[in-house]
C-alpha cells in the first residue's frame, strides 16, 4: 500500500503563516513587549487585566505605585482606576481606607 503525501497549497501555507504571527505578535503584547496599539486590549484577567492600562494616560498604574510604599500605592491604586471600574465610590472608600492606615502608622 503507497502512502499519500499531502502537499498544502501556497494559500493554506500562508493563512497558517498569519495565523501564526498574529498569535505571536498577542503573545509579546501580552508579556509587554510590544505596545497595544488597537482599541481591542488582550485580556488577561491574571496578569494584564484591561482596566489596569484604560487610565487616558495609558500608563500603567503599577509603574508609579511600585515606587510607594504598601498603603499609598493601594490608596493611588484605587484612585487611579476609580472610574474605570463598575463602582468608582467602592474603590474612592478604599483609597480612604489605606491613606487613614497610613496616616495612622506615621502618627503610633
Amino acid at each position: 500500500m503507497s502512502e499519500k503525501h499531502y502537499q498544502a497549497t501556497q494559500a493554506e501555507i500562508e493563512r497558517q503563516n498569519d495565523w501564526l504571527r498574529e498569535r505571536g505578535r498577542m503573545a509579546m503584547q501580552q508579556a509587554g513587549l510590544l505596545p497595544r496599539n488597537d482599541n481591542s486590549p488582550i485580556h488577561d484577567p491574571v496578569n494584564h487585566p484591561t482596566h489596569y492600562t484604560d487610565h487616558p494616560s495609558g500608563v500603567e498604574c503599577i509603574t508609579i505605585t511600585e515606587h510607594m510604599n504598601f498603603c499609598l500605592g493601594n490608596a493611588l491604586k484605587y484612585i487611579w482606576r476609580a472610574d474605570l471600574k463598575a463602582d468608582a465610590i467602592e474603590d474612592l472608600k478604599k483609597a480612604v481606607w489605606y491613606i487613614n492606615r497610613e496616616i495612622e502608622r506615621r502618627t503610633k
